[in-house]
C-alpha cells in the first residue's frame, strides 16, 4: 500500500459535510484532501472506498443510497466524500454511496460484476450492493493492524489480507479471510505468516485453482489453496546482493504485482534500480528479467502506480523526472511505449477497453483523463466535484460464468 506496500495508497479527510442523494443528478459537492504514494493495487487499476449514507465504521452495520447503473462502460470514482459511478459516454457521475461514516483511510477500491468492494485503514471492508445501491461494512481484523492491504476477488469469494502491526507481549500476524461474496459470510481465515508476525500482504491474484500473494518482508509470492487458504508453495524473490541479476534468495524486500494471464510481474521497490521479475505461474520460479532504473532513471520506484491487461502491463511513473506511463509487453517485460503525462502528473490509473485512466489535479480543479492506447490521443471524461481519492475499472474475475 502506499506506505505499508509500495503501493497507492490514499486518505480521505472525513472533514466537512457529505454529497446528500439529491446532488447525484446535479453534481454539487464539497473539497477534501487526499495523500499517496506508490502503486495501485487493483487488478484493473484504481485505489479509493466507499460506504453508505446510514453505515458504521468498521463495527459493521449497513447504509443506502440509490441504486446505479451506466448505458455502457463505467468508472468509478472516490470523488472527495462519495463514490461515483462514471458513465464514460455522458461523463456524468452518478453518487452510488455516501462516504462520510466510513472510520479511517480508504485504501482500495475494487469493482465486481455485482459488488464494489473498499477497504480501510481500520481493518474493515464496506461491500456496496450495486443492484440494490446498499452498503454493508464486514470487520475483518481481530488484532490491530495497518490496515486491509490487499483484496481480490474470485468467482464466488473475495479474498481479503491485512498489513502487519505486531503489538503487545504476545503479538498474532496479520489475517487472511476468504468471504463468500453472496451471503458476505466469513468461510475461512487463517495466519498464513505463522510466527512471522511483522510480513504484510501487498497484493493479491485469484485463478481457478489458486491464490498467488505478495509478501513482504520476507519477499516472496506465495501460492494457496483457495478454499482452505493452505499454503501450497512459497517462492522466494529476494535479490542477493553478490549476484542481483542470478536466483532470488528468501531476503527481505517489498514491491507490486501484476497478473498477465499465466504471468506474474514483480516490481521490487525495496532496490533504487527497480529489478523487474517473471513468474511463470506453472514453473513456480522467479527470475530477474531487467532493472528498470536503466531506462527511467533511479527515482521511477519512487512512486508509481501498476495496472494490467490481458497482454501488457502499465506502469505509471508519478515522479518528475518521469512522470509518463510505460506500456511492457506481458511476455518479454520489454517497454512497447511510452505516454507522456501533463505538466500536474498522475497519481492514479485504471485500464479497461484499450483505454487508460489517469487522475489530473490543478488548483482549480480535479480531473480524470482517458488516453487511447493505440494512439496515445487524451481527452477529459470526467470532472470532478472535489479532490479525486480513487479511480477504477471492474476487475476481470478468472473462472466466472
Amino acid at each position: 500500500m502506499v506506505g505499508l506496500k509500495a503501493s497507492l495508497l490514499l486518505a480521505l479527510t472525513a472533514a466537512g459535510a457529505a454529497c446528500s442523494p439529491q446532488d447525484a443528478d446535479t453534481g454539487s459537492g464539497v473539497g477534501g484532501t487526499a495523500a499517496s504514494a506508490g502503486t495501485s493495487p487493483s487488478a484493473s487499476g484504481g485505489s479509493g472506498a466507499s460506504g453508505g449514507s446510514g453505515g458504521s465504521g468498521a463495527s459493521g452495520g449497513s447504509g443506502g443510497s440509490a441504486a446505479v447503473g451506466t448505458s455502457g462502460p463505467a468508472l468509478w470514482v472516490i470523488d472527495y466524500l462519495t463514490l461515483r459511478e462514471v458513465d464514460l459516454a455522458t461523463g456524468k457521475g452518478r453518487i452510488a454511496a455516501n462516504l462520510l461514516n466510513i472510520q479511517g483511510d480508504i485504501y482500495d477500491l475494487v469493482p465486481g460484476p455485482q459488488q464494489v468492494w473498499l477497504t480501510t485503514s481500520k481493518g474493515a471492508v464496506a461491500v456496496l450492493d450495486r443492484e440494490a445501491g446498499t452498503t454493508q461494512v464486514l470487520p475483518i481484523d481481530t488484532v490491530e493492524t495497518w490496515g486491509i492491504s490487499a483484496l481480490a476477488l474470485g468467482p464466488d469469494s473475495a479474498y481479503i489480507a491485512s498489513g502487519a502491526k505486531p503489538m503487545g507481549d504476545n503479538p498474532m500476524g496479520p489475517p487472511l479471510v476468504r468471504v463468500d461474496a453472496k451471503s458476505l459470510r466469513e468461510r475461512a481465515r487463517v495466519d498464513i505468516f505463522g510466527e512471522d508476525v511483522g510480513e504484510s500482504a501487498q497484493r493479491m491474484f485469484v485463478n481457478s485453482d489458486a491464490v498467488w500473494l505478495l509478501r513482504s518482508d520476507g519477499f516472496a509470492v506465495m501460492k494457496l489453496d483457495p478454499e482452505t487458504l493452505a499454503v501450497e508453495d512459497t517462492i522466494v524473490l529476494g535479490e542477493d546482493p553478490a549476484n542481483v541479476t542470478g536466483p532470488r534468495k528468501d531476503l527481505s524486500g517489498y514491491g507490486d504485482m501484476a497478473q498477465v494471464k499465466n504471468t506474474l510481474w514483480i516490481f521490487d521497490e525495496s532496490k533504487k534500480r527497480l529489478p523487474l521479475l517473471k513468474l511463470d505461474e506453472s514453473s513456480h520460479e522467479a527470475v530477474y528479467v531487467r532493472a528498470l532504473s536503466d531506462e527511467f532513471g533511479d527515482g521511477a520506484g519512487d512512486c508509481m502506480s501498476v495496472v494490467a491487461n490481458q497482454d501488457s502491463v502499465f506502469v505509471l511513473f508519478c515522479n518528475e523526472e518521469v512522470n509518463a506511463i510505460a506500456k511492457l509487453d506481458g511476455k518479454t517485460g520489454a517497454t512497447l511505449r511510452t505516454y507522456a503525462l501533463g505538466p500536474g502528473g498522475a497519481l492514479m490509473m485504471a485500464e479497461q477497453n484499450g483505454k487508460l485512466y489517469v487522475d489530473s489535479s490543478t488548483a482549480d480543479n480535479s480531473q480524470i483523463s482517458e488516453i487511447d492506447e493505440q494512439s496515445g490521443t487524451s481527452r477529459v471524461v470526467y470532472e470532478a466535484t472535489g479532490l479525486i481519492g480513487g479511480i477504477a475499472t471492474e476487475v476481470p474475475i478468472a473462472g466466472a460464468p
